[in-house]
């Protein structure tokens, strides 16, 4: 008698450990779903964003869409723990501080598309954003990110 009370229980055991299976099997067909289609949205956003720019071309757009692949799996929108990268392409305040003072400075055309396309506040036509305006446009401005990756 106990030993069959022993195999009923193993078995109802195995019937759960299946049931969990089957059901994490599922969540993780829902959640690679659910992925395909923010990489879908990414990369239109991508591509909407350089194309704002004029910097738009294939390479560029796939250059960007995998930085954010590699960095984060568009998963983290702030480097763990450190919180000091921000965005999906992990950009670092200082970076893209220097971008504006190094790069963007010297090519003012690029400078006011830039600033068109994320739509930022007419005061950065006319001066540099600090790191700590980089920072918070890392944070929440999805294309200011896009085009400082």
């Amino acid at each position: 008698m106990p030993n069959r009370n022993a195999k009923a229980r193993k078995q109802e055991r195995r019937k759960k450990h299946k049931a969990i299976k089957v059901y994490k099997r599922q969540l993780k067909n829902k959640s690679k779903k659910k992925m395909k289609y923010l990489y879908r949205d990414m990369k239109e956003i991508i591509e909407d964003t350089l194309n704002r720019v004029g910097l738009y071309n294939e390479q560029a757009s796939t250059m960007v869409f995998n930085t954010g692949l590699v960095e984060s799996k568009y998963r983290a929108l702030m480097q763990y723990p450190s919180k000091i990268a921000r965005s999906f392409f992990q950009v670092e305040p200082n970076t893209a501080f220097d971008i504006f003072d190094n790069y963007l400075k010297y090519r003012k055309g690029l400078w006011y598309d830039v600033i068109e396309a994320c739509e930022l506040d007419d005061k950065y036509k006319d001066e540099i954003p600090t790191v700590q305006d980089c920072e918070r446009l890392l944070t929440i401005n999805l294309a200011f990110a896009i085009c400082m990756a």
